[in-house]
């Protein structure tokens, strides 16, 4: 199961559904706006301290929708989020692994 975070727009996007179609077929894609880690991700830039519970949020947003349990991937598709990669590895835990978007996002 594959999980993607990103801003509300982002996840409304046709290009979002055509890479769904291109590169996940036939797997199961869970999507969840959390626009807060934008400005957790702007606050980690300027050494500012980052609330935990934005990231056990964001986490909670794919895992309690049907499937969300099974979720083993998941896709930061946002330029910000790579920058708090770490706080949300440790709010999925060890078993997630993540894909950072951002060099296509950019492209």
């Amino acid at each position: 199961m594959i999980g993607l975070l990103g801003t509300s727009a982002t996840i409304r996007q046709k290009y979002v559904d055509d890479l769904e179609a291109e590169f996940a077929a036939g797997k199961r894609l869970l999507r969840h706006a959390c626009p807060e880690l934008v400005a957790a991700a702007e606050a980690k830039l300027r050494g500012e301290p980052t609330d935990p519970a934005v990231f056990r949020t964001a986490a909670d947003g794919l895992r309690s929708q049907p499937g969300g349990a099974e979720i083993d991937t998941v896709v930061l598709a946002c330029t910000h989020f790579p920058l708090v990669a770490d706080e949300l590895r440790a709010a999925f835990g060890s078993n997630v692994a993540f894909v950072d978007g951002a060099e296509g996002i950019a492209r």
